[in-house]
């Protein structure tokens, strides 16, 4: 008897568990569906239209992001390289005119023989410290053509200026 009953209870559990599935079935089943305003159908084609244009078209394409896109300072490709060497004693620069050619990468070796000199190329953003009977150098992209001014900042007449021409 013990054997039926436990039978019994082993029957009762399967039709509660198949009951629980057929109401939650009806219950899901039968939910009201949520309605839709007629703003969301406006922007619908808006959305699908946006979603084309950000969906990869092949693996390992790189999606579009809210993030800024670099620009380019150049779009001349760096056709070679140029160095130019320059003595600074006695507050003057030897030779005082130079020039190079636009897209070229300039290497300005500044030596100073008598002190510690601070040069400056302003219209690129440049300047450094060059000490006292030691070498130093300026190193740049011709990003624009004419003439510039590179100068001493620090204790130096007005005189202690060279120029830079950058040519097409």
């Amino acid at each position: 008897m013990i054997k039926h009953l436990k039978d019994i209870k082993i029957i009762i559990f399967i039709i509660l568990v198949i009951c629980a599935f057929i109401l939650s079935f009806f219950f899901f089943s039968n939910s009201p569906q949520p309605k839709t305003d007629t703003k969301a159908k406006e922007l619908k084609p808006a959305i699908e239209k946006l979603q084309e244009n950000t969906s990869p078209k092949s693996f390992g394409e790189i999606l579009p992001t809210a993030a800024p896109k670099l620009i380019p300072t150049l779009k001349i490709p760096a056709t070679k390289r140029k160095m130019i060497e320059i003595v600074i004693n006695n507050n003057t620069f030897t030779p005082k005119d130079i020039s190079g050619e636009l897209g070229q990468i300039i290497t300005l070796v500044f030596s100073a023989q008598d002190k510690t000199y601070r040069i400056s190329l302003s219209d690129f953003g440049l300047s450094r410290e060059i000490p006292a009977n030691n070498n130093g150098f300026i190193e740049f992209q011709a990003t624009k053509t004419g003439k510039f001014i590179f100068n001493c900042l620090d204790n130096c007449p007005d005189s202690s200026r060279g120029t830079l021409t950058i040519l097409p």
